[in-house]
C-alpha cells in the first residue's frame, strides 16, 4: 500500500437535548460536516485562530480542525446516540462556521463519506483514541487506511502498536501452554509487568513486552523476578542484544514469526481490527 493518509478522529459527543439538532445535522446533512464548538467568536476576530480561545482543549482541537481543511485527510467521526460512525476525506479550503441551534458550529467539509456499522470495521467502535473532542489518531492510522481503501499491506511486525504486541504476547503465552489465566488487565498501568497471571502449574507469571529497549532494563527485570516466589518471569523485545543470556528473554521477531506461519488470519484481525 502506498504512503498513509494521516488520520484524524473527531467526537461529537455533546450531551443535553439543546445539542441533539447540532449533533443531527450534521450526522445527517447532505453535505456532512464534522464541526466543533467552543464559544460564539464574532468578526472581525478569526474563529479559527487558536489564539481567541482560553481552553487549552479549545486551543488543541481548532488547530486540528485547521490542518484538516489545509490538506486532505481521512477523519473518523463519531456521533452521539448514533450507531454508525462515518469515515471520509476532508475537503481542502472547506472550513467554515454555521450558526445551528444558536451555537457556533466550526465545521470542515468531507467528501467520499462511507458510513460504518461495528460489524464491518470494529476498532473505531471498541478501541477510539481516548478522550479529546478531536486527536491526531497514529495508532489507528493503517487500520483506518487499509479499511476505507481496501488494501492490505504485508503483514511485518512493525505494523503492530504497543498494545498489539502485548496482546499477540499474552496470546503466544497461552498457545505455548505457559500462561493459563490472567490476574491483571494486560498493559494499562502496571510500570513493570504488562502481563500477570496464572500457569498451568498453579504459579505466577509475569512478562514485560518491550519493542526495544536497553540491556539494563532487561537484567533489571529479571533480578527482581528472582526475589518473587513461585513467579516465572518472561521479557519479550526484538534483536535483544546477546551481552544478556536468559533462557526467558524472547524475540519478538519469533512470536510474531510463530502466528505468521500458522494463524495469518488471525494477525489480520488483530492488526486491521477486523470480525
Amino acid at each position: 500500500m502506498e504512503e498513509s493518509m494521516t488520520v484524524y478522529f473527531i467526537r461529537h459527543n455533546w450531551d443535553g437535548p439543546e445539542w441533539t439538532p447540532v449533533i443531527q445535522y450534521l450526522f445527517e446533512n447532505n453535505k456532512i460536516k464534522i464541526g466543533v464548538h467552543f464559544d460564539n467568536v464574532q468578526p472581525p476576530a478569526d474563529p479559527f485562530d487558536p489564539n481567541q480561545y482560553a481552553q487549552r482543549a479549545a486551543k488543541t482541537a481548532i488547530r486540528y480542525l485547521n490542518k484538516c481543511s489545509e490538506k486532505q485527510v481521512l477523519v473518523v467521526s463519531s456521533y452521539r446516540n448514533q450507531n454508525e460512525i462515518l469515515i471520509g476525506l476532508s475537503e481542502v479550503n472547506s472550513k467554515h462556521t454555521q450558526l445551528i441551534n444558536g451555537y457556533q458550529i466550526k465545521y470542515v467539509q468531507l467528501t467520499n463519506v462511507r458510513r460504518i456499522q461495528i460489524d464491518e470495521f470494529p476498532l473505531p467502535f471498541l478501541i477510539p483514541p481516548p478522550y479529546a473532542t478531536i486527536v491526531r489518531w497514529n495508532m489507528g492510522e493503517l487500520a483506518v487506511n487499509s479499511f476505507y481503501f481496501k488494501k492490505e499491506p504485508e503483514l511485518t511486525l512493525d505494523l503492530l502498536s504497543p498494545w498489539h504486541l502485548e496482546i499477540l504476547v499474552e496470546e503466544w503465552l497461552r498457545r505455548k501452554q505457559l500462561l493459563s489465566r490472567k490476574l491483571f488487565k494486560t498493559g494499562g498501568a502496571m510500570k513493570e509487568m504488562d502481563i500477570v497471571g496464572i500457569s498451568p502449574q498453579g504459579g505466577y507469571i509475569v512478562a514485560q513486552v518491550k519493542y526495544s529497549c536497553t540491556d539494563n532494563l532487561i537484567e533489571e527485570f529479571f533480578q527482581k523476578i528472582n526475589l518473587l516466589h513461585n513467579t516465572v518471569g518472561y521479557f519479550f523485545t526484538v534483536n535483544p542484544n546477546n551481552h544478556v543470556q536468559h533462557e526467558r528473554l524472547i524475540d519478538l521477531q519469533d512470536v510474531f514469526d510463530d502466528f505468521l506461519r500458522e494463524e495469518q488470519n488471525y494477525l489480520r484481525k488483530l492488526i486491521f481490527g477486523r470480525l
